[in-house]
């Protein structure tokens, strides 16, 4: 979810939006060093333990050179913040492109609330602002566990505790790992709700995990793995 997230505020960065990520788990040094691998082609795993080579690290001083040169993307640290308080500080950096990261991690409003009332506060909030604002607001959520024990695609419905936010969405995109033997790099998007334009649309993609980006889905070669990674 996460690196779906950096991705997006990436490339609207690139696109001259102002873009803010609030992140409400990993640290911002975390989404930094993701940015880092997916520049370098370095994995994100030797650069969380700093096990480089000199070699290694050479890209990777080079890949934060364009990182810092990323100017519109804000990466905000927001454990314990709610919702309103985001949007305090997304008013004041003029966000125009807001990522949440996640939706069940977001302090409630209201201290008494149970979790998917405080969710579906919080989506309201987060949808009253866009609307008001024209600021594109992308929020991320944890789908039920039985999902994977039931080895299916998600549904909408699939929202943990995300009634609320699933209404609140103008657009709802569910990632899927079809745990392809042939294809291990394959993921799926599932359009789960558009309120204009097509539905339940799937769109297919490459992960590349190692260095936190997605790439345009075919078959890969074992000698083209070895050159792109």
């Amino acid at each position: 979810k996460s690196s779906t997230l950096l991705n997006i505020g990436e490339h609207a960065a690139k696109l001259g939006k102002v873009v803010a990520i609030f992140t409400t788990e990993d640290p911002r040094d975390r989404w930094n060093e993701r940015l880092l691998a997916k520049h370098s082609g370095v994995a994100v795993d030797k650069i969380y333990r700093r096990t480089l080579s000199p070699m290694e690290l050479g890209a990777v001083t080079n890949a934060s050179n364009v990182v810092r040169e990323i100017k519109n993307l804000h990466i905000v640290h927001a454990h314990g913040m709610t919702a309103m308080e985001m949007i305090r500080v997304a008013t004041v950096l003029g966000a125009q492109v807001i990522g949440i990261d996640y939706a069940q991690k977001v302090k409630s409003p209201e201290p008494r609330m149970k979790l998917h009332e405080s969710i579906e506060a919080s989506s309201k909030m987060f949808g009253d602002y866009a609307g008001k604002s024209g600021a594109a607001v992308v929020i991320l959520s944890q789908l039920s566990k039985e999902v994977e024990k039931e080895n299916r695609r998600a549904m909408l419905s699939d929202l943990r505790y995300g009634d609320g936010l699933a209404q609140e969405a103008k657009l709802a995109l569910l990632l899927h790992n079809p745990n392809s033997t042939n294809h291990p790099m394959l993921r799926e998007i599932l359009v789960a709700k558009r309120n204009q334009g097509e539905k339940e649309q799937v769109v297919k993609v490459s992960f590349d995990g190692a260095h936190c980006r997605f790439l345009e889905h075919r078959q890969w070669s074992n000698e083209e793995m070895a050159n792109e990674f």
